[in-house]
């Protein structure tokens, strides 16, 4: 909802406006109030995402539709990531099948040059699933087939599901999480949510929607097309890939043939027609620059579709873009423009009281008519701006009226939002607020990541060691097997490479100066699923083995906890007849035999409930230590 932290109070009219970068969430916000549906077009994904948390974090009720810039080289044999295709394809999915009012869309411009999915092909297409209505169990999986989902014994990612006897688990694009249903004979007894990582169910819910996975669909139709403009093109050097997709396999990079999949493809922008566009002023630059950075990818690979069958021609956009009536925007003073934020360029670094000071009484002319804002990236950061108005720390060290602390702190407010500048509201526009950012105030912190620590034992040092066939893992693609090496041309130099399968037949190579990045899985022979390149499945276990070891460990340490608290018998043997039972041993002990029996003499002896385990093969001598360790036992009990 609206409250008076997430948005200019007063209505917004214009069409050309001066605001900070960093105010653009609150501006977008209040653009609701009078458009409805707002688009705001981001320069990159970065950009987009970033925006996209900050209005959350403002407005958490708010529907925010993100339509970003597929995540991978362009025209390459790299698909997206399937976190990158799901949004997109619920994006698309929704605009056009669901009520979109009081939402706001945010996309790149290389968003809205590409082409794509005919809107034909996503009208009307979804199944919700209601218990209250019978659907057929057949009906449910025949959408599934036809919507290109991936059959895997676990559900982990968007686009999956898996079939257990009477169990469907399903995980659609356009859900925050799985679903499983439990059924008998043709109907549907129970529907739940479960989590991707624990399996575990937490929710019965009644109603869910499942929608198509990816923008291009295999189906008989679509490969058939997908044939006939691969011969008509007289494409060569691409047989491999022609193959594996007339055997409907989703290859990865099978994007780069996007155009051949349908009669002719939509412009995305089309999508989005009746959303108030806001654009920065230079915005028909800015689709130049994109679209000449997309024809420079194109032409570096040998590709027979005409690009216009790829992209919308910018002068196209641009139009469509003006007619649209765009909201302009900009963080550069412009006279013709309405000034509604600027920068807060009169404030201090805090480095001592005199400092908090002048911040005080900086805030106190400003209470009256503007609500403040900190931003902090942290509670540390937090508690330390709330020290500066605490009555008694400015009393006693920088001698302020107990009246002007009063006044500031009734209207001081805390945001955790990731911005960096300062700004103020126009007041002569709109009343408003102040927002103060932590970075202004005590600097920018940098965060290194380090790197952890791989064992050394666990690297293959030498290819030779490798045999084909053998089981790889890679620190960030999972489980694939090894091919081979082979030779790479590259920017006129022949770089030697591992190359590794994966799931779908897909390779990886990986230079060998980089070898410290996979290990040995197991024997080759093991009954493993290769993990699929550009799937999220490997972290997701990664992530699910690392919570179960912490679970694991935290019971360890409570053992632990718990026998240190507790006091054992003190087990000291009578040292004649212990030598005597000791010396029957016709054997001479081995070292390894003789600090082990002195460790348990030490465990007996100490009054602590014993904690050890003794292992060794077979003959090695563990017999004789716990036959002494029990005559010590019983010459104490």
């Amino acid at each position: 909802m609206f409250n008076k932290l997430n948005h200019f109070p007063d209505e917004i009219s214009g069409l050309k406006f001066n605001i900070t970068n960093d105010s653009v969430p609150w501006f977008l916000i209040s653009l609701l109030k009078k458009y409805e549906k707002v688009s705001f077009i981001c320069q990159n994904n970065n950009e987009l995402y970033e925006l996209s948390q900050n209005i959350k974090i403002l407005y958490p009720q708010i529907r925010i539709i993100l339509f970003p810039s597929i995540d991978c080289p362009l025209f390459s044999n790299i698909s997206p990531t399937i976190e990158n295709k799901s949004i997109r394809v619920n994006s698309l999915n929704s605009v056009l099948n669901t009520n979109c009012r009081f939402s706001i869309l945010l996309t790149t411009f290389d968003s809205l040059l590409f082409k794509t999915t005919p809107k034909s092909f996503f009208k009307d297409r979804f199944l919700e699933i209601n218990l209250d209505k019978k659907y057929s169990i057949e009906c449910i999986k025949k959408f599934i087939l036809g919507n290109d989902y991936y059959r895997v014994e676990t559900v982990r990612q968007k686009g999956e599901y898996a079939i257990r006897g009477g169990i469907i688990d399903i995980f659609s694009p356009s859900e925050k999480f799985p679903i499983r249903l439990d059924t008998f004979g043709s109907e549907i007894e129970t529907m739940k949510v479960f989590d991707p990582i624990t399996q575990l169910s937490f929710k019965n819910i009644n109603i869910s929607k499942i929608i198509p996975s990816a923008e291009i669909s295999l189906n008989d139709e679509s490969i058939k097309k997908f044939r006939i403009n691969f011969r008509e093109l007289e494409i060569k050097d691409k047989l491999e890939e022609y193959n594996l997709i007339s055997e409907g396999i989703k290859i990865n990079g099978i994007e780069q043939f996007f155009p051949m999949f349908y009669d002719s493809l939509d412009n995305s922008y089309s999508y989005f027609h009746d959303f108030k566009f806001v654009c920065l002023t230079n915005f028909d630059k800015k689709i130049k620059d994109s679209e000449n950075i997309i024809k420079r990818k194109y032409a570096e690979f040998e590709n027979r579709i005409s690009i216009n069958k790829y992209i919308t021609e910018s002068d196209e956009l641009i139009n469509f873009i003006k007619h649209n009536e765009p909201i302009l925007i900009t963080d550069l003073l412009n006279e013709e423009y309405i000034c509604l934020t600027k920068p807060l360029l009169d404030l201090k670094k805090i480095h001592n009281e005199n400092d908090i000071r002048e911040l005080v009484l900086f805030l106190a002319n400003l209470a009256e008519n503007y609500e403040i804002i900190f931003a902090v990236k942290n509670t540390l950061s937090k508690e330390r701006i709330e020290k500066f108005f605490s009555y008694e720390l400015s009393k006693k060290e920088i001698l302020l009226d107990e009246n002007i602390i009063k006044k500031i702190k009734n209207k001081i407010n805390f945001l955790e939002i990731g911005i960096k500048k300062s700004f103020i509201s126009n007041f002569s526009i709109c009343s408003g607020f102040i927002v103060i950012t932590d970075e202004d105030l005590f600097g920018n912190k940098v965060f290194r990541n380090t790197k952890p620590k791989v064992e050394p034992e666990n690297l293959i040092h030498e290819v030779s060691t490798l045999n084909k066939g053998d089981l790889i893992v890679h620190n960030e693609h999972g489980i694939g097997r090894y091919i081979g090496l082979k030779n790479i041309p590259l920017y006129q130099n022949i770089h030697e490479c591992v190359e590794i399968e994966y799931y779908n037949k897909d390779k990886l190579l990986i230079p060998v100066e980089n070898l410290d990045l996979i290990s040995r899985y197991g024997d080759k022979n093991s009954p493993v699923t290769l993990d699929k390149l550009g799937s999220s499945n490997w972290q997701l276990r990664k992530s699910s083995i690392k919570d179960k070891i912490k679970i694991i460990a935290h019971d360890l340490i409570q053992v632990a906890a718990d026998r240190a608290l507790k006091k054992g018998k003190i087990m000291i043997p009578d040292f004649d007849l212990y030598q005597k039972f000791s010396s029957k041993f016709e054997y001479a002990e081995t070292s390894d035999q003789i600090k082990a029996i002195n460790d348990v003499e030490d465990d007996l002896s100490s009054g602590r409930p014993m904690d050890r385990l003794i292992c060794g093969d077979v003959g090695f001598g563990k017999t004789e230590i716990s036959m002494r360790a029990a005559f010590i036992a019983s010459m104490n009990d």
